[in-house]
């Protein structure tokens, strides 16, 4: 590599950096939003950006905030950054593990319908093999669903669930931290 491109990709690191670190932040700060927008009233499309932000900040965002052995190059300070990260980290962790793994599939079904036109990923497909494909990340569909109708009937319907997830996570949403 030419010190040129060097030069160029460490610009582009610092760049990068920057800019998921803004985004991450925006991330959390539209979930908490959303958060005292649904516990003000039920609204369904806030509830399916809800889904998304919240469905997001549970599988990338935890990745994104674990610690790192050397402090972030942004932010107000290194200290505050990391200080930040450490504390969504934790509450994220806590979050996702005060859900049920049929809530969690429940969770990514409803991003799935609200980013997506179509929702072909709980359907039984045809394979490359010509083998019927009966399965989603190794879980089998017909269990999914049935998973998924039984837990959101017990609640008493779509809305009925919405509201209780929104209202079991609220607090803990609402005491993460906001960083500019």
């Amino acid at each position: 590599m030419t010190p040129e491109e060097k030069q160029r990709y460490y610009d582009d690191f610092i760049i990068k950096t920057w800019h998921q670190d803004t985004q991450f932040k925006t991330w959390v700060n539209n979930l908490k939003v959303l958060n005292r927008k649904l516990k003000k009233g039920y609204d369904p499309f806030h509830q399916s950006c809800y889904y998304i932000t919240f469905y997001e900040l549970l599988t990338e965002g935890i990745g994104y905030s674990e610690p790192v052995p050397t402090p972030p190059i942004w932010g107000n300070s290194p200290d505050e950054s990391t200080e930040y990260l450490k504390v969504v980290n934790l509450a994220l962790l806590e979050i996702k593990s005060d859900l049920t793994d049929i809530e969690f599939e429940i969770i990514e079904y409803k991003r799935h319908f609200a980013c997506h036109i179509f929702q072909d990923r709980y359907e039984y497909t045809i394979r490359k093999n010509g083998t019927l494909g009966t399965d989603r990340k190794g879980k089998n569909l017909d269990e999914l669903r049935v998973g998924i109708d039984r837990t959101i009937e017990r609640h008493g319907g779509d809305r009925k669930f919405d509201k209780y997830l929104t209202e079991k996570f609220y607090l803990k949403i609402k005491a993460i931290p906001q960083i500019r």
